[in-house]
């Protein structure tokens, strides 16, 4: 049984289970002891956040390691109103991050910005890697890679165009879709050290225990130290990784996709497999880890709720998208979020079924951005729709140019949306 939401570690359980204390000293230490366990959630001293450290912060693509896309904002754009715009060289494809004021942006010529939008300035910006622009390839994915001609391998024409990165630390790490991944200072922009693997990256950057975790098209999941970018280990899939797995830092359990049709969970510590469970679907998307189940879309147009607990697939629906699709959730809310199509979509998590649903002005395969109490999409048109998370109605709208895939992010009250031609609007 694979449980990643358990409310106590593996080492909380066995000492519950001490039932007669000889004293009452050691009854008194049994119970400190097991409270410091489900603080620590069975974590090393140094493997635990420093208190307050995400908070204001969407350090990672979706947010968090569950994929959940849940904003640590205190307060929802309510207006829906521009406050600002600014255009940076090239699109912006991948999910921006964020930290107190500080947005990072990164594009497709492979520049990487950091943006105060207290200040609305830009506070610096690394040199661009490619020559000119990168036109996206409409449905690009693993799917259409053709291994025997991949793109370019020059290490001066790289761009950012599936894999998002993450903050780690005092840096930022990123991965181009060419095979180079490498390490920024987040205050200054100077790059600290860059690798190259000579196989193309799609899943986004990921950081957990202390590693920097992503998979590439050589059928290899990675770990990789932050500090020098040496492999730490790496799991070899029987396919191609273009997924984003979900990542249970409690239960020290690595939930990934593979375009073998598997869900493989690995062990987050040391790299080795501790299951394989036969999917029957090939997936890139960005995988939820909620309640129990992940939730994912995958080939055959399929949106699917996988269930842990039984290892067997709960309900699914109907996709049209095979993108790095991501799902929304909230915590305790018992539902999920997601765009189908031209459909925005709330569903129920127990049986699948429909809570609400908005008609789209244009086609969709962006992920939703949850907020306090409003959530966030954007359709292939550029129409940006703000819904009341428990009702499903509209409480704003707007329009931007044609969308680019990066999903919107929450900062502070504001809504960061990315056009398809490097435009950055501030809503609030």
């Amino acid at each position: 049984m694979f449980i990643s939401n358990a409310n106590r570690s593996p080492r909380a359980s066995s000492w519950l289970r001490i039932s007669r204390p000889s004293s009452v000293a050691t009854l008194l230490l049994t119970v400190l002891l097991t409270a410091a366990a489900a603080c620590g959630q069975g974590l090393p001293k140094k493997d635990l956040p420093k208190k307050d450290a995400t908070k204001n912060a969407f350090l990672m693509h979706r947010g968090d390691l569950h994929n959940t896309g849940q904003s640590p904002s205190a307060t929802d754009a309510v207006e829906g109103k521009v406050e600002w715009t600014f255009t940076v060289a090239s699109q912006v494809a991948v999910s921006p991050l964020s930290e107190g004021n500080i947005v990072y942006f990164a594009d497709t010529l492979s520049k990487i910005y950091a943006v105060d939008i207290e200040k609305q300035e830009i506070l610096w910006q690394t040199k661009p890697r490619a020559a000119r622009a990168k036109t996206m390839i409409k449905g690009a994915g693993p799917k259409k890679v053709d291994m025997t001609n991949p793109v370019s391998r020059n290490l001066a024409d790289q761009s950012f165009e599936f894999s998002a990165p993450v903050i780690a630390g005092d840096r930022l790490i990123g991965a181009t879709r060419q095979g180079t991944f490498f390490a920024v200072d987040k205050k200054t922009g100077e790059i600290l050290w860059e690798k190259d693997l000579g196989a193309e990256i799609y899943s986004s950057m990921r950081y957990a225990d202390g590693k920097i975790l992503f998979g590439t098209l050589d059928k290899y999941y990675y770990a990789v130290d932050p500090a020098d970018g040496s492999i730490i280990w790496k799991y070899e899939c029987g396919d191609i990784v273009g997924s984003t797995p979900a990542i249970s830092v409690r239960g020290r359990k690595i939930y990934l996709l593979c375009y073998d049709k598997n869900l493989h969970i690995i062990n987050l510590k040391t790299g080795k497999g501790i299951e394989v469970i036969r999917i029957g679907y090939r997936s890139n998307s960005s995988v939820l880890l909620a309640e129990g189940c992940l939730f994912f879309t995958a080939t055959g147009h399929k949106f699917i709720c996988f269930d842990l607990y039984e290892k067997n697939k709960r309900w699914e629906h109907d996709s049209v998208t095979l993108t790095q699709h991501g799902i929304g959730y909230q915590r305790g809310k018992g539902v999920i979020f997601i765009t189908l199509s031209n459909r925005f979509r709330c569903y129920r998590i127990g049986d699948g079924g429909l809570v609400w649903e908005i008609v789209m002005r244009d086609k969709s395969g962006n992920s939703p951005c949850i907020g306090k109490e409003l959530v966030y999409s954007v359709d292939n048109s550029g129409k940006i729709y703000a819904a009341n998370m428990k009702t499903g109605k509209e409480i704003w709208t707007q329009s931007m140019e044609k969308a680019s895939s990066a999903a919107p992010i929450l900062v502070n009250g504001r809504l960061i949306v990315c056009d398809a031609k490097g435009r950055i609007y501030v809503l609030k």
